[in-house]
């Protein structure tokens, strides 16, 4: 009754009566431990926060929804669900996540389609039962009146037999093309996805040219570790690493979206950073991020329209003469590090790298670390990852606890750590975004 009313509440655009109401249901159908209603609850909801135009929590709606639908075999939710997902992930730009929900969708929706045309047949099949046996009946009827009438009757019994058979035959073709139809359907989406993913895997490579090797990266850090996760093949999470005269420049950064898009925007931020530290030789990295951002706005610029996005980031720069010397600045992101196995925050100017209204110059923070201190430059990706029992985000709280655990352990024994946490906690579901994380200790 509850979840009714949400229903009509959302199709009269009162989305927070909605709302509240589809909640009320959620709690109920959770305390007397019906999935079923659950499953119906978290897919209104999805329905809600579409309507409100917020993707990321409907995907979560409609994941969840998925999971339950999964479970009791309810197969047209299962392609409803599907659906949703497709039309979120392309409001997010997500255009991998927005094929691969598209597919599933197409997939049972077609599976529905031919279970549909069976029940037909067997229709078609029963009711030529009928007529069979009420032929039978009308031959013996007829046999008792006359031989004469029980020919006729013969006659259009079998005229019936007949048509019953071109119209059978007629159907098996019609089924039989069909299933041609999505075969050959099938095979081109094969083909398209083949030469997609071998585009994808080819702009791989050339997103990896901009990367510095690790190997390089511990001549200079010996005790330091990368965990690069991208959520795709390719990514719009990128660590950033340069060494000039006097300073080694690191920082984790995050360009707007992930996968293609994501990574296009990692090319044209990492290329900006480099002029920055090579070309301009810039060492602070409060002016670097200013430079940044004004080389990055020019090149999206060249497009004629105006593009606002853009990249988070962390950047560190340390003394070559003295690696406890350091500056740091941050858009958005935050700088931690553990002294004393206490965690110590630096928070980021809140702003971007790209188009932004009541933009002002980033801050260059000036930093004394000591022997054993543990720095970590990261993304959001870590933090925002949906898992647990209640399929819930990670988030930064929890992420603190686990680098402060871990702080005191050797870089490998770190990375294990968090691999296992990260994978412990996403379970069966998928990750959400691309994952960059760095550790140094000095």
């Amino acid at each position: 009754m509850t979840l009714g009313i949400a229903e009509i509440l959302l199709s009269q655009k009162k989305y927070e009566a909605a709302e509240q109401k589809a909640l009320e249901s959620n709690l109920i159908y959770k305390n007397i431990d019906l999935d079923h209603g659950i499953c119906n609850t978290n897919y209104v909801l999805g329905m809600i926060n579409s309507a409100q135009k917020k993707p990321l929590k409907a995907i979560e709606n409609f994941s969840l929804a998925l999971r339950y639908a999964d479970t009791l075999n309810l197969l047209v939710m299962k392609r409803d669900c599907y659906k949703m997902l497709a039309t979120q992930f392309a409001t997010l730009n997500d255009h991998r996540q927005a094929y691969f929900n598209q597919l599933n969708y197409q997939n049972y929706d077609d599976s529905l389609n031919i279970e549909s045309q069976k029940g037909k047949m067997l229709e078609v099949e029963v009711k030529y039962d009928i007529s069979k046996k009420e032929n039978l009946l009308l031959e013996q009827k007829v046999e008792i009146e006359s031989k004469n009438k029980q020919r006729n009757l013969l006659l259009i019994g079998i005229s019936a037999i007949v048509l019953l058979l071109l119209i059978s035959f007629r159907a098996y073709k019609q089924k039989k093309n069909s299933a041609e139809i999505i075969a050959k359907q099938k095979e081109i989406v094969e083909d398209k996805q083949k030469e997609i993913l071998d585009s994808i895997n080819y702009a791989k490579r050339i997103q990896s040219a901009i990367l510095a090797r690790e190997e390089d990266i511990k001549k200079h850090f010996p005790e330091s570790f990368l965990l690069y996760r991208p959520k795709d093949i390719i990514a719009g999470d990128f660590y950033f690493f340069e060494v000039t005269d006097t300073h080694i420049f690191y920082a984790a950064a995050d360009c707007t979206g992930h996968g293609v898009p994501g990574a296009l925007m990692s090319v044209v931020c990492s290329n900006s950073l480099t002029r920055c530290v090579k070309e301009f030789g810039l060492k602070k990295p409060g002016e670097i991020l200013d430079k940044t951002r004004e080389l990055v706005v020019e090149t999206l610029k060249k497009s004629g329209e105006e593009v606002k996005d853009g990249m988070d980031i962390s950047l560190l720069a340390v003394s070559r003469k003295n690696l406890y010397d350091a500056q740091w600045a941050g858009a958005n992101n935050p700088l931690w590090y553990i002294k004393s196995n206490e965690l110590i925050e630096i928070k980021g100017d809140k702003q971007p790298i790209g188009l932004f209204d009541g933009a002002k110059p980033f801050t260059s923070h000036l930093l004394s670390f000591a022997k054993g201190d543990m720095i970590f430059l990261f993304t959001d990706g870590y933090a925002d990852q949906f898992g647990g029992p209640k399929a819930k985000k990670f988030k930064y709280k929890q992420f603190k606890e686990v680098l402060t655990s871990i702080s005191s352990n050797d870089a490998p024994n770190q990375v294990s750590v968090l691999e296992e946490k990260f994978n412990a906690w996403k379970g069966n579901l998928e990750q959400v975004d691309d994952v960059c994380i760095i550790g140094i200790r000095l």
